[in-house]
Formats: C-alpha cells, structure tokens, sequence
C-alpha cells in the first residue's frame, strides 16, 4: 500500500468514527429533549387539573358561603319580627298585625330559602345545622302567624 492509501484509509476511519460519535450525541440529545419535553408537558397538566380543582373548590366555597349568608339574613328578618322572648314562652304570643304580616312574608322568605339556598350549601353538617335553626324559628313563629299554615 501507498503512504497516501494508508493516510486516507486512517482518516477515513477517524471520520467515521467522528460522524458515528456525532450522530450518536444528536440521538441521545434529542431523547433527552423529548423526555424533558414530555415531563414538561405531565406537570403543566397535573398543575392545571389542581388550579381547575382548585378554582371549583373555591367557587363551591363562594356559593355555600353565599347560600349560607343568604339564609342568615333571610333568618334576621324573620327574628326581628318575632315577639320578644318571654312573649314566646305563651302558648299564643301576641303580634300586631303590622308584625303578624312582616313575620309572614320573612317565614315565607325563609321556605323559599329552604328550597333554593339550603342546597347551594356543599357541606352536610352545615346544612343539617340550618334545617334545625328553620325548624326553631318556624316553631316560634308558627304559634301566632302561622298556625293555620304548618308543615
């Protein structure tokens, strides 16, 4: 063999192997790319299913407290027209008439908070406190406003 065969079969070889070594590191880059890619791409889902859990927590949270608020006030009106409390110890308290209609329509108020607020409430033991607070207070007012109307 030629000094020049020698000398480019060697540096054939070499280049081989450089081109070979290159496009083994060009492989294992992308795999390593695509790996952290798809890693990537896991947690932006698992983040973004918790904020959407997260958003549908507090808005459940919102609207109890809401449905909550709202049956507090419904049952504000109705305690600010019911008698005072030794009044309600007679078997028929005395109301006026004025008292006897604003009672009414805040029992009436509260009923229709019964159906539509109370179940806005997401917590179970909450709820079942303000069925029993509805059922005191529609006691108290059953006796003189609406003792010809109970259920």
């Amino acid at each position: 063999m030629s000094f020049w065969a020698e000398i480019a079969t060697q540096s054939l070889g070499a280049l081989a192997g450089t081109l070979v070594g290159g496009a083994i590191t060009v492989l294992v880059a992308r795999w390593q790319t695509n790996r952290s890619i798809a890693a990537q791409a896991t947690l932006a889902t698992a983040e973004h299913a918790a904020s959407l859990r997260l958003d549908q927590v507090s808005q459940d949270r919102a609207r109890s407290t809401d449905a909550a608020r709202t049956l507090l006030e419904r049952l504000a009106d109705l305690y600010a027209w019911l008698p005072s409390l030794p009044d309600v110890s007679a078997e028929t308290p005395y109301l006026s008439c004025h008292a006897r209609d604003q009672c009414r329509h805040a029992m009436e108020s509260l009923r229709r908070g019964m159906i539509t607020d109370l179940y806005a409430i997401s917590d179970h033991m909450t709820r079942e406190r303000y069925r029993e607070l509805v059922r005191l207070a529609y006691d108290v007012g059953w006796r003189e406003v609406g003792s010809g109307n109970r259920e």
